[in-house]
């Protein structure tokens, strides 16, 4: 598992984006240097999974580029109602 400051700065850096509300959970394991995380983001209901698919790509990005500690992570996306947020 990553540290909490990785964990920290992953929920923060996600619900900068609009429509992320929250991450409703978060695991990794270190490889070598680098993490390899799958998230789960919370994301309106009414959300199409279009917009919400490309919105996971978005977060995805915009992690990798700011976190070097990241080398993969892996984000899925769950409607506000279903969520049990972290």
């Amino acid at each position: 598992m990553p540290p909490d400051e990785i964990v920290e700065q992953v929920r923060e850096l996600a619900t900068t984006f609009p429509g992320v509300s929250g991450v409703e959970q978060l695991i990794g394991r270190k490889t070598g240097l680098q993490y390899i995380l799958d998230s789960h983001l919370v994301v309106p209901g009414t959300m199409t999974a279009k917009e919400a698919h490309e919105l996971g790509h978005q977060v995805k990005d915009r992690l990798k580029a700011e976190m070097p500690s990241i080398n993969d992570i892996v984000v899925h996306v769950e409607p506000e109602s279903d969520a049990k947020r972290i």
